[in-house]
């Protein structure tokens, strides 16, 4: 009985011990180099038309909320029934069991935007994170060359609000985003850039978005940068930026030289830091339909 017992005890200190060493051993190591022209990405997805340059932006978020991120891809030049170039976005939600291919042209996304007008580029930029502030990420969409009331090319940024019961497709031409934000003047090209971050500190993350062909006192195309501050300000409707109250932080280019050189063109965060970029060789280049 005695002998049996430390036979067991044994058994079970080595499995133990197994399984402390399998924890602390990574999941999969990857190798230095994958050449895609020789080895097969774990999920390759397949754009749906020709030119509808799928893929020109990606994001990750946990759009549907059940815990795992999910792949957003624009295809900025996509035609739905908006009109060419309107725009497409697509989101496949992740997990454990997805296919080692998805082509769009045969296979549905999980969640499809479809553009609002022909010409948006809806899709041009894409971000993830929770504008509304209910745990799970909401998909923004950027739609540079779109014109509200401000104008031709204002640019318009929706915000599609996560969650476990989101349809198969939504159809801006037709159907309200949770929130959407209209460029403020011609040419801005609002919603080039966009990103989401908890820029004060609130808890909740924020909507920033970049018009980097924007005229502010600083001049010509110095560029504008907005935060919209997430939470209930952000729940529903439509917001104008020049007419936003209390919920903005506007960040405008410098004056002098370095008007024209487009602050707001690329929006990002990295290490917890909102930095607001541009480009000095793009300066005197227009955007064209």
């Amino acid at each position: 009985m005695k002998r049996r017992i430390l036979l067991q005890s044994v058994v079970l200190l080595a499995a133990l011990l197994l399984g402390l060493l399998a924890l602390g051993q990574p999941a999969r190591a990857l190798p230095p180099v994958i050449d895609l022209n020789s080895t097969s990405a774990g999920l390759t997805v397949y754009g749906d038309d020709a030119g509808d340059l799928s893929g020109r932006r990606v994001a990750a978020g946990d759009i549907n909320g059940d815990g795992t991120d999910d792949l957003i891809i624009g295809a900025w030049l996509a035609d739905p029934a908006g009109g060419a170039d309107a725009g497409e976005t697509y989101v496949i939600y992740g997990g454990g069991s997805l296919p080692a291919s998805i082509d769009l042209n045969s296979q549905s996304a999980g969640l499809t935007v479809y553009g609002d007008d022909a010409g948006d580029y809806s899709g041009f930029n894409l971000a993830a994170g929770d504008i509304n502030g209910d745990g799970t990420d909401d998909l923004i969409i950027g739609a540079p060359i779109a014109d509200p009331a401000g104008g031709a090319d204002a640019g318009e940024t929706y915000v599609i609000y996560g969650g476990g019961s989101l349809p198969a497709t939504i159809d801006l031409n037709s159907q309200s985003a949770g929130l959407t934000v209209y460029g403020d003047d011609a040419d801005d090209q609002s919603g080039w850039a966009v990103a989401a971050g908890d820029i004060n500190g609130d808890g909740t993350d924020d909507l920033i978005i970049g018009a980097h062909y924007a005229d502010p006192a600083g001049g010509a195309d110095a560029g504008e940068t907005y935060v919209i501050y997430g939470g209930s300000l952000a729940v529903g409707g439509i917001a104008e930026l020049p007419e936003i109250d209390g919920a903005l932080l506007q960040t405008s280019g410098s004056s002098g030289p370095s008007a024209g050189v487009l602050a707001g063109m690329a929006v990002a965060l990295a290490m917890g830091a909102l930095t607001l970029g541009g480009a000095a060789w793009y300066a005197r280049r227009r955007w064209v339909k």
